[in-house]
């Protein structure tokens, strides 16, 4: 009967795509929590974006034979500064298959954490091309994540759903649909950032632009209350990592507007008092010098995940081989469970080795490059480095890559900075 209704489901979104293939790309953005819908066929588990991701992918490359264009657009996608970093990120990722010791599990990931995103990423810089476009890839996401955080309050004060080991007395922690607090900030996080910094850098303007397709409330409104209820949905979740993100994003775009000098001296004297205050500067200190339980776990997490690296450092573990290796090398106190190591750099380098490193690094680089080239004459550029900046701070202490809709989230950020460039290149600055 699942099957019967993802087929649905599936020939629906189908539908959609090829009426407007732009249309199958919002759709994508606004179902991103769908990768917890999962199914098997003939042995082979895969989930309903996924699918969805394939689904656009034919429609799109029917359509572009059947126009007679799909060799000059695979020739002008290739010229995109991503398209080597990202062709540089499979190859490791392929040889990361290798490399694992259970190649089955590894072939899962290689699909869903690479493969599949960076396709998305082909079909997005080929069907997104205005500002408008942009605005509703936006919408989209900021619709996706306030869903996750509307359920994630009512979780909270309902207690429905919350794992037994999250919902303790006086220390309940919201999780949404997934296992786990974290993937509530993973998610809302980033979208958090590129919302806040887009009503930042616009104003009034930006506000205005977030419009629904409802009578009420007024796109100012929405946009009001869709901030509210994802900083509250990050408040119930209890994930520090995300508000360390989320806040130093916030700082970045401040920096560029014109009360800069005012949020710098702000800043420094909200420092100054928060480490006057012996409560906040213990609290402070202590999440700084990671003595809490969280950071101690995590500092003997990247202690044994370094001397992994040490003896591997070339191919890492593998893709999916973190967990097993990592027991030959853990702290004897490090008794909890880890799929990765809490820290983009060294996820990259455990999964998908030195190569896989490196590759993310270019993608960063290029991000940063063409996202700075795009200050000032482009409204869109200034929020995706400022989602890009949560990622990368909150990425310190956490893994923002390594998860089905986390992954296709990251490609998308990078689709629009490709969007973005090309549109600056076509249209007048706005």
């Amino acid at each position: 009967m699942s099957l019967i209704i993802i087929t649905i489901l599936l020939a629906l979104y189908a539908v959609l795509s090829a009426k407007k293939t732009v249309w199958g790309v919002f759709g994508i953005a606004a179902l991103l929590p769908t990768y917890l819908i999962r199914w098997q066929l003939v042995g082979t588990s895969s989930t309903l974006l996924e699918g969805m991701i394939i689904v656009l992918l034919l429609v799109f490359l029917v359509k572009q034979v059947a126009q007679k264009k799909l060799g000059r657009t695979i020739k002008e996608s290739l010229r995109c500064r991503f398209a080597f970093p990202a062709f540089l990120l499979l190859v490791a990722a392929t040889i990361a298959v290798f490399v694992a010791p259970d190649r089955l599990a590894a072939l899962g990931l290689w699909k869903a954490y690479f493969v599949e995103p960076i396709l998305l990423l082909f079909v997005f810089v080929n069907v997104v091309e205005t500002k408008k476009q942009l605005r509703q890839v936006v919408i989209a996401l900021a619709a996706s994540a306030t869903f996750i955080a509307l359920t994630a309050i009512v979780q909270y004060f309902t207690g429905w759903g919350i794992p037994e080991s999250y919902d303790l007395a006086g220390a309940r922690r919201a999780t949404s649909f997934y296992g786990y607090p974290a993937a509530v900030g993973l998610f809302i996080a980033p979208i958090l950032s590129l919302v806040l910094a887009f009503v930042i850098s616009n104003g009034k303007k930006a506000v205005a632009n977030y419009k629904i397709w409802l009578p009420m409330p007024t796109g100012r409104q929405a946009a009001g209350l869709a901030v509210c209820v994802m900083t509250l949905a990050l408040v119930f979740a209890k994930t520090e990592g995300a508000w360390l993100g989320v806040l130093a994003a916030t700082f970045f775009a401040l920096l560029f507007t014109k009360y800069r000098l005012k949020i710098i001296v702000l800043g420094l004297v909200a420092v100054i008092i928060l480490l006057a205050i012996p409560v906040t500067r213990d609290y402070i200190v202590t999440l700084a010098t990671f003595q809490d339980v969280s950071g101690e776990v995590r500092i003997v997490l990247w202690q044994g995940t370094t001397r992994l690296l040490a003896d591997n450092p070339i191919f890492g573990a593998g893709l999916a081989g973190f967990p097993e290796l990592y027991e030959k090398y853990k702290e004897a106190r490090h008794v909890e469970l880890s799929l990765y190591p809490h820290n983009i750099f060294l996820n990259f380098w455990v999964e998908t080795g030195v190569l896989g490193l490196v590759a993310l690094l270019l993608i960063i680089w290029q991000y940063f490059k063409r996202g700075i080239k795009n200050l000032g004459v482009n409204h869109y550029a200034l929020p995706l480095l400022a989602a890009m900046v949560c990622i990368l701070v909150y990425g310190l202490v956490d893994a923002p890559y390594f998860k089905n809709d986390l992954s296709v989230l990251f490609w998308i950020l990078v689709g629009m900075v490709v969007v973005t460039g090309n549109i600056t290149k076509n249209e007048k600055p706005s």
